[in-house]
């Protein structure tokens, strides 16, 4: 018996020696994936899920999340030399890429899988494209006298075109596919693609020609020559449509947008100027931080151009309106030689070292945004089922209701000469409490009014419904006002933290209705008791006046956020300090928690909406929404949208959380750690594995 006992103790200390150990390599991937999440974030995500195979923590989740978040969305490896060029169809559905060692390559984008490879020609390929219909690939060597023709489905060549002994510059399929044209020789070539027969040359189209591309509709070429002016020529007639001057320099990129409405052009320096082709003149310049700039595309939407240079490992995006960068991809180590966009809004980019990468550069902006122009957008909630948005506006406008779906205003209650502080439905939807004046409450089956309780008489900023929707919590000057909503009758009231004159910001109930947090002027947060009216404790920390308090779903975590830029988290039942956060650089206005309590979300001056791992403290996203500063946040009931409130408008952003995240790394880096990668990271002697299917 006793011998039996002591073999389970040491079987015991044996499984628990080999935990700890476990969890000591997945500590140690977990920080060496910290380290790389800005670099190399496809590396950084492979060791977060490996670290979570070893032992699952917090801390593998958070690495695996900031990797998915960096817009990431797959590495495509197998060349030998730098890409310089990337195509999609016309469809998305394949991906011409091609290098310096003459070798084009063939993928779907969608599945991140290779489709074949052909070794194009002897030097490099430096220029390719897709006939309109994806039957025809067309390829191009500096240095080689023929165009090459493809057939992409068996990459069994289909023709040459001989251009000149010298090799073409550049090339580009008519919409239609009826022309294919070349530059050569610094002049425009036309072929007729299917006959592979050489086309009578465009008159008048001048002699230094570098660059060219059609317009969407072909009705016309776009020529940039090499003293950095570019025509605009009419393919049907060869009259000249335009002539724009602005470069100091030959143009080295030039893309339309899929509207055909604007050119871009971008020179071997570091300037991009954008052409109105209505108007047939300049709408916009703006300069590039990076010289030898060599590739540029418009987002399908047009909202976003892409730009690339040989000079700089980061992926630049630029908004066309503002003529301002709205961010940068990271990951590359070299030089982006080419990019480009897919249909769906996928972009591909090649680097110097060979790697191709996919990105959903749809993450760097809004999937809707909603105009209001009625002043600063800082109240804003969703109807419980995710498919209404009500907002409120600083100046006028009433509380508005939008299908967030589509963006439509779908009604306006009250008096739209009237600003909105604050608004919130009740917890089964069936009422809309609205600050103006007073507290106003709206019947949400027929949208009309069912109540209305006095306010502080400066208007409420802020208000809010207990968890069982019985009482309705509401700033009047510097106090909280508790109403029941049945009887209509004041319950009492509690003051804003510290003086007698300090005003409340914010205020939140706890998820069990039994916490009343209330932030103010005062640096300290008050916690309140709303049933019995008797503090029960204040939280001290902040230097500055606290704007926004939120709890988590389950009410176990309080988020504070105070006008110097910091968030801090307290364990709400012992009121302990979990830590603090650097969220902005000056201010914080909204906080809000997602559905499953993971997630905390926070906004304020700066440029950037942040995601915030609620364990790790660690930042998940941002999102660039383009504007000085942000008043209000609302996650949906399923999480899946975030709503901002800016100035005149509110923003919504998709927000995407795989339910298997090792999946979803696997799927992004297309593998596992490599053998040299494991030796690389993990403890010696630890036998490799393959943690990817």
């Amino acid at each position: 018996m006793v011998s039996a006992i002591a073999a389970v103790i040491a079987v015991n200390r044996q499984a628990l020696s080999d935990a700890r150990q476990k969890e000591a390599i997945s500590r140690l991937l977990t920080a060496q994936g910290d380290r790389l999440k800005d670099s190399d974030p496809v590396v950084a995500g492979l060791l977060a899920a490996t670290a979570s195979a070893f032992a699952p923590t917090p801390q593998s989740r958070y690495g695996m999340l900031a990797a998915l978040a960096t817009s990431t969305q797959g590495v495509l490896e197998g060349h030998t030399g730098g890409i310089d060029v990337t195509t999609f169809n016309r469809a998305g559905t394949m991906l011409a890429t091609g290098d310096d060692k003459g070798v084009i390559r063939l993928w779907d984008p969608v599945r991140r899988r290779p489709l074949g490879k052909v070794r194009a020609h002897s030097v490099g390929v430096d220029l390719a494209a897709f006939s309109p219909d994806g039957s025809v690939l067309a390829t191009g060597d500096f240095s080689d006298s023929a165009v090459r023709l493809w057939d992409p489905r068996t990459l069994l060549p289909i023709g040459t075109l001989d251009v000149s002994t010298d090799g073409p510059t550049a090339l580009a399929f008519s919409p239609d596919g009826s022309v294919l044209a070349v530059i050569s020789k610094k002049s425009v070539q036309l072929w007729n693609p299917t006959t592979r027969r050489r086309l009578p040359d465009p008159p008048r189209v001048g002699r230094h020609a570098q660059i060219l591309a059609f317009s969407p509709d072909g009705r016309a070429l776009a020529v940039g020559e090499e003293d950095g002016t570019v025509r605009l020529w009419d393919p049907a007639t060869w009259r000249q449509l335009a002539r724009f001057a602005g470069h100091k320099t030959r143009i080295t990129a030039m893309t339309f947008t899929s509207d055909g409405s604007t050119l871009a052009t971008g020179d071997d320096l570091n300037s991009v100027q954008l052409w109105n082709l209505t108007k047939r003149q300049r709408s916009g310049s703006f300069t590039t931080p990076i010289e030898r700039l060599r590739a540029m595309a418009f987002s399908p939407d047009g909202s976003m151009l892409a730009i690339g240079s040989s000079d700089d490992e980061l992926v630049r995006l630029w908004d066309p309106g503002t003529r301002k960068e709205i961010g940068a991809l990271r990951g590359h180590t070299d030089g982006v030689r080419a990019l480009s966009f897919s249909p769906s809004g996928l972009l591909a980019t090649g680097s110097d070292n060979g790697i191709v990468r996919l990105w959903a550069a749809s993450t760097w902006r809004p999937a809707r945004t909603i105009n209001i122009a009625n002043g600063s957008v800082s109240a804003l909630d969703f109807g419980r089922d995710g498919t209404l948005l009500a907002t409120g506006s600083s100046l006028r406008g009433g509380a508005q209701l939008w299908d967030p779906a589509t963006g439509a205003e779908t009604g306006v209650l009250g008096d739209k000469a009237e600003a909105v502080g604050a608004l919130d439905f009740s917890p089964d939807d069936s009422v809309l409490a609205v600050g103006t004046s007073a507290a106003q409450l709206w019947d949400t089956a027929t949208w009309r009014p069912r109540d209305s309780f006095p306010g502080g008489g400066s208007g409420i900023g802020v208000l809010a419904f207990s968890p069982d929707g019985s009482t309705l919590a509401v700033s009047a000057g510097a106090s909280i006002q508790l109403w029941n909503i049945r009887t209509r009758r004041l319950i009492g009231a509690v003051k804003a933290p510290g003086s007698s004159s300090n005003s409340a910001y914010a205020l939140a109930f706890s998820s069990d209705g039994s916490i009343l947090a209330v932030g103010g002027q005062s640096e300290a947060v008050t916690l309140w008791n709303p049933a019995t009216l008797r503090q029960l404790g204040e939280l001290p920390g902040h230097v500055d006046s606290v704007h926004a308090v939120a709890f988590n779903p389950a009410g176990t975590v309080l988020a504070t956020g105070d006008t110097r830029g910091t968030v801090r988290l307290w364990d709400a039942v012992t009121r302990r300090s979990l830590g603090e956060l650097n969220a902005h650089s000056n201010g914080v206005f909204a906080l809000a928690f997602s559905p499953d309590g993971s997630t905390l979300a926070s906004a304020g001056w700066g440029t950037a909406v942040r995601l915030w791992d609620r364990q790790t403290r660690g930042l998940v996203q941002e999102f660039n929404i383009r504007h000085d500063s942000a008043f209000g946040l609302a996650f949906d009931p399923k999480g899946t949208r975030l709503a901002v409130g800016l100035d005149n408008e509110a923003q919504l952003w998709e927000l995407h959380v795989p339910h298997d995240l090792v999946r979803a790394v696997c799927d992004v880096a297309g593998r596992s750690l490599t053998r040299r990668e494991w030796q690389l990271y993990l403890p010696p002697n630890e036998p490799y594995r393959t943690i990817c299917p």
